[in-house]
């Protein structure tokens, strides 16, 4: 159910990441149906005033990611290619049908809290101006609106902000690398100006002007084949140095 406070507004909505605008978007008339994963993205409009913000709410299925583009086709929409890779979608289905791993898939899924990014699909893809098409850009002009949520399967309180999101990092950013990592930027022309949020519990700072979304940069599986995959190295030798008394960066781990 979606509502606006301001009588005689409406309410447009979308489910292809896009930000609804007065124009485009469907226009809301009762409670939308969530039979499977999907996305909503709404706003509310009204002639004389200004439009609201874009709210955003993800709804995740496990059984439906198991099986979302099981041959590794692009769903539609999505690019078959970018920079020198080649692009797998979807979930190995050798995996999900094994008779050893299927049991597994849910808890596992379940076990990482999921950080959830939307955004349009041309600001990541486009051959121009798109920032995973082009990830050696850097600044300001390469910076993209988009909404990060949190969920946790835990039923704790996560978030959900609109940010700027960015390419982070050196070896990230090489077009050979299928998997680039990112940033996140919070700033007032996206809603807020801050992300107030304990994303490291008690001991670690709950006010962020950015995060990084960190990825396999060197030593990584998914690049190069590397068999020194850091994996889990990095951030241990983190929480090692943090338990011994010294500064460090914490971290955790995610779905995204």
């Amino acid at each position: 159910v979606i509502t606006c406070a301001t009588e005689g507004a409406t309410i447009r909505y979308t489910t292809n990441g896009a930000p609804p605008t007065v124009s485009s978007g469907l226009i809301y008339a009762g409670p939308i149906p969530i039979a499977g994963t999907k996305v909503i993205r709404a706003a509310a409009f009204k002639t004389g005033f200004q439009a609201s913000g874009v709210d955003t709410q993800t709804y995740l299925f496990p059984a439906d990611i198991f099986k979302q583009s099981p041959t590794g086709q692009a769903p539609p929409g999505w690019p078959t290619s970018w920079g020198n890779n080649v692009v797998n979608y979807g979930m190995d289905p050798d995996v999900v049908n094994s008779a050893t791993y299927k049991n597994e898939l849910d808890p596992a899924l379940k076990s990482l809290p999921s950080f959830v990014l939307v955004t349009d699909l041309k600001n990541l893809f486009d051959p121009f101006t798109g920032i995973y098409a082009n990830p050696g850009n850097d600044g300001r002009d390469w910076e993209r609106p988009a909404s990060i949520e949190l969920i946790n399967p835990n039923g704790l309180d996560g978030f959900q902000v609109n940010c700027g999101v960015r390419i982070r990092g050196g070896f990230s950013r090489s077009t050979d690398n299928p998997k680039h990592a990112l940033r996140l930027f919070f700033r007032e022309e996206y809603g807020v100006p801050k992300l107030r949020y304990p994303l490291f519990g008690d001991e670690g700072a709950d006010t962020f002007d950015n995060i990084d979304l960190r990825t396999f940069q060197n030593y990584s599986w998914s690049f190069q084949g590397d068999g020194r995959g850091v994996f889990f190295r990095d951030q241990f030798s983190r929480d090692t140095q943090l338990e011994l008394g010294h500064q460090a960066e914490r971290g955790n781990f995610y779905h995204l």
